[in-house]
């Protein structure tokens, strides 16, 4: 039985992740570390609590370093999610995102240190889980993808944490040798995502007629991929032999890049015509509001690498279809 340690698995990605491990491998025992401080998280937990008998939830902070030691010393394999995410709180509490993100990442790795030195050699694992954000911003009309070696060019409070909290991962790999692995991937969707996120957000403000904001222009692009893509390419990494990697990163992106009014546009048109709206013209609560300090204009990611190294490739790229599941899913909570 394999015994991973998942951190922030209350969370979007970290519980579809759960929810995907303990649904493809009966060899696994999975125990959950989070803090729950999100009121999103309190729906997550209950989800996977009442489905999987091989889900442990510990409440606690990865900042705690004697419940980490604990936690780590017990663990084969360690997927750390956990950490402070929203851009917009970032630029307003910084020092929350150093902490959480820097601090509690740095917990981890010292745990990793002293409790993984009997056994690293193919037994042990970590993924640190990172952001497309580390890239900074390409121009509208650059048509180029960041791939492992573009220049690192953080640009808002969580990204430089994000960033900082890699290289911290990076040195603990270099210097100690410990077995770890650092995935960066572009903007997730899919169900159970936190209701202050964008896509939850405008389909909220459909569903109880409310304002969505937009940020600017809305000519922002993103790059989506699909939260059970994500998984995969998680899973795979986390299944192959670390040794064989001269570099220790990996891109986890797709082939669909959106400005944020089309985005908005695709979701009210399949909300009209899936719900009664009541004759309510959906297009006119969208709000475009002051722009937010230093707010990056594009993100695309390759994928090439881990095409190249692990077959890995989206499967999940029919944008409508999954975004009618997601729709569906916010109408009938």
């Amino acid at each position: 039985m394999i015994n991973m340690l998942v951190t922030g698995g209350c969370g979007f990605i970290g519980s579809n992740f759960i929810e995907y491990m303990l649904k493809k491998y009966d060899d696994i025992k999975l125990t959950n570390i989070d803090n729950m401080q999100h009121h999103d998280t309190i729906y997550n937990h209950n989800y996977l609590k009442g489905r999987f008998k091989r889900y442990h939830h510990v409440f606690g902070s990865i900042n705690d370093q004697l419940l980490i030691d604990k936690l780590v010393k017990n663990s084969d394999y360690i997927v750390h999610f956990a950490a402070e995410t929203h851009v917009d709180a970032s630029l307003i509490v910084p020092e929350n995102f150093l902490d959480t993100n820097i601090n509690g990442t740095l917990t981890i790795l010292e745990a990793m240190r002293r409790m993984w030195s009997d056994r690293c050699s193919g037994e042990r694992k970590f993924i640190y889980v990172s952001t497309d954000e580390v890239y900074g911003s390409l121009a509208l009309d650059d048509d180029t993808k960041f791939t492992e070696e573009s220049k690192l060019d953080p640009l808002n409070p969580y990204s430089i944490s994000k960033l900082a909290a890699e290289r911290m991962a990076y040195v603990y790999k270099k210097t100690y040798g410990l077995p770890i692995m650092i995935t960066r991937c572009s903007n997730n969707y899919g169900i159970r995502q936190f209701s202050d996120k964008f896509i939850p957000k405008v389909i909220l403000g459909c569903k109880h007629l409310t304002e969505i904001p937009i940020y600017g222009t809305g000519l922002n692009v993103r790059n989506w991929l699909h939260v059970k893509d994500h998984c995969r390419a998680l899973d795979m990494i986390l299944r192959s032999n670390f040794d064989q990697y001269d570099d220790s990163v990996f891109n986890i992106g797709s082939d669909l890049i959106l400005d944020n009014n089309t985005l908005v546009d695709i979701i009210i048109n399949l909300i009209r015509q899936r719900y009664d709206i009541n004759g309510v013209t959906l297009t006119n609560l969208v709000r475009h509001i002051e722009d937010r300090p230093g707010h990056d204009l594009k993100y695309h990611l390759s994928y090439d690498r881990i095409k190249k190294v692990l077959g890995w490739s989206p499967m999940y790229i029919d944008f409508n279809v999954n975004m009618i599941e997601i729709i569906n899913w916010y109408y009938t909570r």
